[in-house]
């Protein structure tokens, strides 16, 4: 007996339908490609292994699913500790960081 959900059994098939239902509901939140944004992120790993985004803004960019799993992979790759907050300012281009990212004394 195979230990597969429900949700996973039919997760394959429904990939190319929820890509063009998120590009249809949010798509015109998502950033233009080679635009440049400005902006910051306070970000940390939890004590618990979670990945939390304090605070970000970036100039003239609205929140969408796309720069949302852009920031958490950033946070992934960045955050070296676990309970330590950091920093990052600089800007996103085609969901890409670049800036400098540091520690902050709390």
């Amino acid at each position: 007996m195979s230990h597969q959900n429900l949700a996973e059994a039919f997760e394959s098939a429904e990939v190319p339908y929820r890509e063009k239902a998120m590009q249809s509901t949010w798509g015109h939140l998502a950033p233009k490609k080679g635009m440049k944004y400005n902006g910051y992120m306070v970000f940390c790993i939890s004590e618990t292994g979670d990945i939390v985004v304090i605070r970000s803004e970036f100039r003239i960019l609205d929140a969408s699913p796309w720069m949302y799993k852009a920031m958490l992979k950033f946070v992934e790759e960045n955050a070296k500790k676990e309970g330590i907050i950091y920093m990052f300012k600089g800007f996103v281009r085609n969901y890409k960081f670049h800036g400098k990212t540091w520690k902050l004394d709390v």
